[in-house]
């Protein structure tokens, strides 16, 4: 039948905290058993009275989610934040509270912060805690489960997951870490808690590396980066971890009137949470707040309210709006701060991003090198920050082709960070692969292919060497198939493809191939499997795959390759459409192709249409024109064509 939701309305926030806590409540068995449900899971969240101004929503919505899907929820609300101890820390004990009670029949804890809730109610398939369960539950030695979260940050943490929601077995082993988690010096010394459970991760304390599931982006978390990047059935938890509480108690809120108003709560397939997120963040700019996040003032909840704002206006194309988001950040930053305190410096890389990004290339360098003469005056020039900021630098300046000037930051950025970090830590591989693409593009545009360093390797090698270390970094710590793993597969391709002839074409296909597979869900590859979402990067795979097939001499299914990467620039504007600059170069690829194949009257149209295209697009002496040209009449004269 209907489930109904309840806690809809109270007299107070405390009273709306305590329906949450009794919807569901645990299974007791006083003798240990486990209950007939075995996938039946404890939600424990942690709430004191200085967050209730939102926590009431979330626990509402999220003890609603439990009912539904037939799990119980917890909220604990001892204040356990006492001898100096840091409230976010005081959560491991919550956590290890939960996990060593001997008299309820739960054999899995999920932690989830009241800064975090559930947002897929579709009942007509099995809930995400019951799939994970399925996967990898069965495995005795798993005994943790975390979502990685390559952008995020907690303190000085390494991003490699984030701790706030977090899937924890009932065992021994797990409340035996947990104490060592609390225990741990670290964690008096103000470190956040995250910080040094990753720590306790890397070094492999209790044989963590072993014990733990690393998940996909997304999968029981938000990603810093995007926070509502999709609709809940492709993201089912959205965490709203470091922003202010006004917009976590208006998110949370509109979650719970539309889970009382209809039902079936949030439309699985629909982007209404994604719509209620930026309203809540436009509100926010457009009269910023003190920025009292979690009950305390936090200077970074303000500005990244404006910078989540940007990230999103970019997404949906709006690059102008976000260019002004972002410059009314960093005056209202500068303002309350002033010129050399972290957050401004912060807001004016964000600023410099998008600069970049919209092609203003003069003003966001301008605006990194403030940042990093900033960041290298105030903290060092070894600090993290500080390399961050000189690979963000040079990231404008391979962008203005200023390739030596941009190694010199990406290499300074990369040694400093493996040092920092560890090489295996998301920005240290970023400068990898940044120094990667500049020494790829030096060795394609300068000759740097046969240029040989004082070790006895050419530029060229150097770059797939680095891009080969790029690689495995990011599969290893972000998953094979995570964005990031694609872009390193990609780009490893490219350069074998460039530079490998048809001794590395071979390899360069089965990337490709590999790649194209992850994008289209598993579908496969092939030229008739169904394509991907057509963005630069997929049309970039395509055709990078049709080269390598090309070096091996097969041509039929080449062609069909560049057809089908012809083909989505011509119908999708985003990539320049049917008059855009991107859709006559693949045409000129196409072209070549037919010519391959004996389809010359095709070919030579396409040949002149893309030429003819670039000149009106370009000019005439731009070189993409004048390369489209010269094409064009080796065509003819090689087909005796007029």
């Amino acid at each position: 039948g209907i489930v109904y939701a309840v806690c809809c309305t109270a007299a107070s926030a405390r009273a709306q905290v305590r329906c949450a806590n009794e919807t569901v409540p645990p299974v007791r068995d006083a003798s240990g058993n486990a209950n007939d449900d075995e996938s039946r899971v404890l939600i424990v969240t942690y709430a004191t009275p200085h967050v209730h101004s939102y926590a009431r929503y979330a626990l509402a919505v999220n003890a609603n989610w439990a009912r539904r899907f037939g799990h119980s929820f917890v909220v604990d609300a001892r204040d356990l934040a006492v001898g100096g101890v840091d409230v976010k820390n005081a959560k491991v004990l919550v956590k290890q509270h939960w996990v060593a009670q001997r008299d309820i029949s739960e054999q899995w804890v999920l932690w989830i912060g009241a800064d975090a809730i559930f947002a897929d109610f579709d009942e007509f398939r099995d809930d995400v805690l019951r799939r994970l369960l399925a996967e990898y539950g069965q495995d005795p030695w798993v005994q943790v489960m975390i979502t990685r979260d390559p952008h995020g940050r907690a303190g000085n943490s390494l991003s490699l997951f984030n701790a706030d929601v977090i899937f924890l077995r009932r065992s021994e082993w797990t409340a035996s870490f947990l104490q060592r988690w609390w225990d741990d010096p670290r964690m008096k010394e103000g470190r956040t808690d995250q910080e040094v459970l990753e720590l306790l991760y890397i070094e492999d304390v209790l044989g963590a590396a072993s014990a733990f599931v690393l998940l996909p982006p997304l999968t029981l978390n938000s990603d810093t980066l995007t926070i509502v990047s999709g609709p809940p059935r492709a993201q089912p938890v959205i965490h709203l971890g470091g922003h202010t509480d006004g917009i976590r108690a208006t998110v949370f809120k509109e979650a719970l009137r539309l889970l009382c108003e209809r039902p079936s709560g949030p439309d699985p397939d629909g982007l209404e949470l994604q719509e209620v997120y930026i309203d809540a963040l436009r509100a926010e700019a457009r009269a910023p707040s003190e920025g009292r996040s979690s009950g305390h003032v936090h200077s970074s909840a303000i500005s990244g309210t404006f910078q989540r704002l940007a990230w999103h206006l970019e997404e949906r194309g709006h690059s102008a709006e976000a260019v002004e988001v972002q410059r009314s950040a960093l005056r209202l930053v500068k303002q309350r701060f002033g010129p050399k305190h972290r957050d401004t410096l912060q807001a004016a890389i964000a600023l410099g991003g998008t600069l970049r990004s919209s092609g203003q290339l003069e003003e966001a360098e301008s605006l990194h090198r403030w940042a990093y003469r900033g960041m290298a005056d105030s903290l060092g020039a070894n600090h993290r920050d500080t390399l961050t900021t000189a690979n963000n630098l040079g990231l404008v300046l391979e962008a203005r082709n200023r390739h030596g000037e941009a190694e010199q930051l990406y290499r300074m950025a990369f040694e400093g960070l493996r040092k920092a970090l560890g090489s295996e830590a998301p920005a240290a591989l970023s400068s990898a692969f940044n120094l990667a693409s500049t020494l790829t593009a030096r060795s394609l545009h300068g000759g740097g292919a046969t240029v040989v360093r004082g070790n006895g390797e050419t530029v060229a090698a150097e770059a797939e060497r680095m891009h080969r270390l790029a690689l495995r970094g990011r599969e290893k710590s972000l998953g094979a198939q995570s964005p990031l793993a694609l872009e390193s597969r990609d780009a490893l391709a490219q350069l074998l493809v460039a530079f490998g002839g048809a001794p590395r074409a071979k390899e360069a296909e089965a990337l490709q191939r590999s790649s194209l597979l992850s994008r289209a869900g598993g579908t496969g590859a092939g030229a008739g499997a169904v394509a991907p979402a057509a963005d630069r990067a997929t049309v970039q795979a395509r055709s990078t795959l049709a080269q390598a097939l090309r070096l091996q001499g097969k041509t039929a299914e080449a062609v069909e390759h560049f057809r089908i990467a012809y083909t989505l620039c011509v119908e999708t504007p985003a990539l320049g459409g049917p008059d855009g600059p991107n859709t006559f170069a693949a045409a000129t690829n196409y072209a070549s192709a037919l010519q391959d194949v004996g389809r010359n009257s095709e070919a030579g149209a396409l040949f002149r249409d893309a030429a003819r295209g670039l000149h009106r697009t370009l000019g005439e002496e731009h070189a993409n024109t004048r390369g489209a040209f010269s094409l064009y009449e080796r065509f003819k004269k090689e087909t005796g064509s007029k």
